[in-house]
C-alpha cells in the first residue's frame, strides 16, 4: 500500500517536491501525494499577474515574486531547469544585470529611495545615497563581504545581526539607516514574505551575493552597482511569466485535479493536486 503524503502549498517548493517524487517510477508508486493549494492556479511565490495598459489595452505579464535562479544559490533548481520540458518551454537565459530599487515613506518631507544603478542615485528623489556616510557604508559592507572568501571563512558563520553589533575595523557611519534602508530589504528578498531575520541569516548565506565567487559571474548582488550572473528562466510564448515554470512541473499523466464542494458554501475550495 502506498504511503500518503500531503503537501501544503502549490508554490515552487511544494510542486517541485511532488514533481521530484514522480520522476522515479518506483518512488512514485510508493507514495500517494496530494498538494493542497489555496488558489485556482499553482505558483505561490512565483506569481505572475496580467496587467492591462490603460493607454493601449495590451495585457502585459508582470512577475511580482521570484524571477531569477542561480546555479550557485539554487543548485537543485538549476539542475531541474536542465530537464525536459523546461529546456524547451522555459529555457534558462542569461540576464544582462540585476537592478534593485527600493522606495520608503518620506522622512521629514524627504524621499527615502535608492537604487543600485545611476538613474536612482542622484537628484532630490534619491537623496538617501547622499546622507552622511551612507554610500561609504554600502561600500564598506560590500568590501567586507568580499573579504570573507577565501580568507575569512570563520566570520562567515556569524549572523548578520551579531556582525552589525560587534566592533568593526571600519565602523559603519549610520548603522540604523543602513540596516533599515539597505540590509533589511535584501534580507527580506532572501528570506521571502517580508522577514529580514537578521539573527538567523549567516554572513555566509549572503556572501555569494556580494562576493566574487570562483567559476561564477559576480558579484550577483550589489548596493551600489547592478548585480551580474543571474540566469532567468525564460517565458513560454502561450503563458509567459514565472508561474509558467511551476505550471510545467505539473504536466503529465501523474496529475489529477480535484475541486470538491466547499462545506462553507462557496463555489470552490482549495484545488487538490494528486501525484
Amino acid at each position: 500500500m502506498a504511503k500518503k503524503l500531503c503537501i501544503i502549498g502549490g508554490g515552487p517548493a511544494g510542486v517541485g517536491l511532488a514533481w521530484t517524487l514522480a520522476q522515479d517510477p518506483v518512488v512514485a508508486a510508493a507514495w500517494d501525494v496530494t498538494i493542497i493549494h489555496n488558489e485556482d492556479v499553482v505558483g505561490g511565490h512565483c506569481a505572475t499577474y496580467d496587467v492591462t495598459n490603460p493607454a493601449t489595452g495590451a495585457t502585459v505579464p508582470v512577475d511580482i515574486g521570484v524571477q531569477f535562479v542561480s546555479p550557485l544559490i539554487n543548485p537543485n533548481v538549476s539542475l531541474m531547469c536542465a530537464e525536459s520540458p523546461f529546456t524547451e518551454l522555459a529555457p534558462v537565459v542569461q540576464a544582462a544585470r540585476l537592478t534593485v530599487s527600493c522606495g520608503f515613506p518620506q522622512r521629514n518631507g524627504q524621499p527615502m529611495n535608492w537604487g543600485n544603478f545611476p538613474a536612482y542615485q542622484t537628484g532630490p528623489t534619491f537623496a538617501l545615497y547622499n546622507e552622511a556616510g551612507m554610500i561609504g557604508d554600502c561600500e564598506n559592507f560590500q568590501q567586507f563581504m568580499g573579504s570573507l572568501f577565501p580568507g575569512n571563512l570563520k566570520a562567515a558563520g556569524q549572523s548578520v545581526e551579531d556582525w552589525l553589533s560587534s566592533p568593526q575595523p571600519n565602523p559603519l557611519t549610520n548603522t540604523a539607516d543602513f540596516v533599515a534602508y539597505f540590509i533589511d530589504p535584501y534580507m527580506t528578498i532572501i528570506n521571502g514574505y517580508g522577514a529580514p531575520k537578521l539573527d538567523s541569516v549567516m554572513l555566509g548565506d549572503v556572501m555569494p551575493l556580494f562576493a566574487k565567487m570562483p567559476f561564477f559571474d559576480g558579484p550577483m548582488g550589489s548596493l551600489t552597482t547592478p548585480g551580474v550572473g543571474w540566469p532567468r528562466r525564460g517565458h513560454h510564448e502561450l503563458e509567459p511569466g514565472r508561474r509558467e515554470n511551476v505550471r510545467l512541473l505539473r504536466l503529465g499523466d501523474h496529475w489529477q485535479d480535484h475541486c470538491p464542494p466547499d462545506p462553507r458554501g462557496s463555489a470552490r475550495s482549495s484545488p487538490r493536486r494528486h501525484g
